[in-house]
């Protein structure tokens, strides 16, 4: 999903939370791809709270159009309960639970909307 995210929205600023064979993957299927150089149009993380989340706003590490991947939403209840506390955070205007993984858009144009989709 990274790889077709990275291609389909032409992302050139990616963050990947200690991912090297990812990193070393997405370096070798395209040129030009920055790590860690904000902010990022994608940002792949294992797990992330809301005040992760609300960090990464402070920081400006988040921009308008950027997207959130984050895998395992369903690993245990934790990780569960996290990514439900972080589809109601203010800033957040799409997300899609697609069982294996959950994807965070950041658009302040669009209304808050949730979508579940079992593919």
């Amino acid at each position: 999903m990274l790889l077709k995210s990275v291609s389909y929205f032409n992302a050139q600023h990616i963050h990947l939370s200690d991912e090297p064979e990812v990193q070393h993957l997405l370096r070798k299927s395209f040129d030009g791809i920055e790590m860690n150089n904000n902010p990022f149009d994608i940002i792949y993380k294992s797990q992330l709270t809301v005040n992760d989340f609300d960090d990464m706003i402070k920081k400006g590490l988040l921009h308008n159009d950027s997207i959130l991947i984050i895998p395992g939403i369903y690993k245990d209840q934790m990780c569960y309960q996290q990514w439900t506390q972080l589809i109601c955070a203010k800033d957040i205007t799409v997300s899609m639970d697609l069982y294996h993984l959950g994807i965070i858009f950041i658009r302040k144009e669009q209304e808050k909307e949730h979508f579940t989709i079992r593919i």
